[in-house]
């Protein structure tokens, strides 16, 4: 019974894809309105596409194609039969080139900071590159808004307050900021402290300087003047510095998730600044690119994961 099931499908795919040359000749010529025209098209002969027109025909029973004294016309059945073949044949032919595409050798151009390639994009990249071994990742490390008039530059990962995202920047996992530091500094004392107690520290700071005070309002200690404010431009240098024990920093969470499950850094406050995220953001002239849409995916995957 088995075999016979087997032997049924078999022969319904047979009879249902045995017309598909013959119907792409006859879009073809229900477009020219000519064989010669469409041979052309086809890279095919004359003799061939008629030859498929004829199939078809017999395929359907009825006539597609009929000789006036001014060339070919179509019947009423061709009629009906050519109204949506054209849209069909595009998309196939669309489908086609994004599996050649997303298959061939490729290059994306991403945009993101380098404490965010490092700390979240990195450690996951062996697992993209065995599922894209032909894939090249062009990184471009900066904190500035991407320039698309780069042409290698496709996408970008941001770090933006939601009340900052655009309508079409896509969220690619939820984020807060919170204090932070190396658990030598808390010196044996609770990982939980008192928000007056920074007053006994110093904060680390980026280009952002309204972030601390924030904080520090939300905590409930306005306007509190700590040991000292340090300034690094640089996000990297600037951590590694909280984690070398020089004082606190505003920190995502998520990207510092090894050290806080170790306990090199501690998170002794409370209180968080929410309404974050990473966001991906790409030019609507390239949101079609098949590459682009497999990375999208495969990072919106890694970060629901």
């Amino acid at each position: 019974m088995v075999k016979s099931l087997i032997g049924w499908v078999l022969a319904f795919f047979s009879i249902m894809l045995s017309p598909l040359n013959g119907l792409r000749a006859f879009e073809a010529v229900s477009r020219h309105l000519t064989i010669v025209g469409a041979a052309n098209e086809l890279h095919v002969t004359p003799s061939a596409v008629s030859h498929q027109i004829k199939n078809l025909e017999k395929f359907f029973g009825v006539e597609l194609v009929k000789k006036t004294k001014q060339g070919l016309s179509l019947t009423y059945e061709g009629e009906l039969l050519c109204q949506n073949l054209g849209t069909a044949f595009k998309l196939i032919d669309e489908a086609v080139s994004n599996v050649v595409s997303v298959t061939a050798s490729s290059s994306i151009g991403l945009s993101t900071t380098s404490q965010f390639a490092a700390r979240w994009l990195t450690p996951r990249l062996p697992r993209f590159w065995r599922l894209r071994p032909k894939f090249t990742l062009e990184f471009f490390h900066t904190t500035k808004e991407p320039d698309f008039s780069n042409s290698r530059l496709s996408l970008a990962i941001l770090w933006l307050h939601k009340s900052e995202a655009g309508k079409d920047d896509q969220l690619l996992f939820d984020g807060c900021l919170t204090p932070a530091c190396a658990a030598t500094v808390l010196k044996g004392d609770s990982p939980k402290m008192a928000p007056q107690m920074l007053i006994n520290h110093s904060l680390l700071e980026g280009d952002d300087k309204s972030l601390w005070p924030e904080w520090l309002t939300a905590a409930g200690v306005p306007g509190l003047a700590p040991k000292f404010y340090e300034f690094y431009e640089d996000a990297s240098v600037r951590f590694q510095a909280m984690m070398a024990g020089e004082g606190f920093a505003l920190i995502c969470p998520s990207l510092f998730e090894e050290e806080l499950k170790n306990g090199t850094i501690v998170c002794p406050f409370s209180t968080s600044l929410e309404g974050y995220g990473f966001f991906l953001r790409s030019p609507s002239a390239r949101k079609t690119n098949a590459n682009l849409t497999f990375l999208t995916r495969w990072l919106i995957r890694e970060a629901r994961q």
